[in-house]
């Protein structure tokens, strides 16, 4: 798969999984008698670098969107949303007004919302609360079921909402990263352990059955690893900080 078809090693680990499984089966039921499957396994691969945005790039791609507007307004809110809950694109734009409880602070999605297929609430901050309150005033006579919606009260479109995040993304000059749903999820999940968050609630909002998927969210940088040290270094404890 490498030398003859010049595959990446993480396709070629998708095709190795597969057949592994399949002589797994074929041993346990008795149609092969080597376990062939226990002789080779996925190779490994580098890991990849998952990007983030800093906090000033997140205030100027907030500052793109002119609120007095309703599309503003909406993109504001959605921005707000993605980064608070740290949900899929596709369970954002699934998202009904009837699963948002402004008051208990959290947004229900269903089972057939979520790429795991089981439901889980997601919380949302105080600043989401009332932004998120206006807004469903603002767009309540459009009649849809769905929370976010366009100008004319139709869905929204994942397509449509990628393409504007990455115009925002021009207009803020942010041209060394991707500018994308999945983005603000991976920056969410890393300010939450920047801000003391621990990994175990985090994986619960993230909707993550394995810790391992967690971990590739929150690769930080040296710089983030210092900062976090000089907060949190074992001499702190000893000697009292002034």
């Amino acid at each position: 798969m490498f030398n003859d078809k010049g595959l990446a090693p993480t396709t070629a680990n998708v095709r190795i999984r597969t057949m592994r499984a399949f002589l797994r089966y074929c041993y346990q039921e008795g149609w092969i008698e080597e376990p062939i499957h226990e002789r080779f396994k996925p190779v490994k691969t580098p890991e990849d670098e998952i990007q983030a945005f800093t906090p000033a790039e997140v205030k100027a791609l907030l500052n793109q969107s002119d609120d007095s507007r309703f599309v503003g307004f909406r993109d504001k809110v959605m921005i707000y949303v993605l980064l608070d809950t740290m949900v899929r694109i596709s369970e954002l734009l699934n998202m009904k007004r009837s699963n948002v409880d402004l008051k208990s602070g959290f947004i229900k999605l269903e089972p057939h919302e979520t790429k795991t297929k089981r439901s889980r609430s997601v919380p949302i901050s105080t600043k989401t609360i009332k932004l998120l309150e206006e807004y469903m005033k603002e767009s309540e006579d459009f009649g849809s079921e769905y929370l976010f919606v366009t100008y004319d009260g139709r869905d929204i479109l994942s397509n449509t909402w990628r393409r504007r995040l990455t115009e925002l993304g021009e207009m803020a000059g942010i041209s060394n990263k991707r500018v994308s749903p999945h983005t603000f999820r991976h920056t969410g999940a890393l300010f939450y352990i920047m801000n003391g968050g621990d990994p175990f609630s985090l994986q619960k909002i993230l909707g993550h059955s394995d810790m391992s998927m967690v971990r590739k969210y929150i690769q930080m940088t040296d710089s983030d690893v210092k900062r976090q040290h000089n907060s949190f270094s074992p001499l702190n404890s000893i000697f009292k900080r002034r």
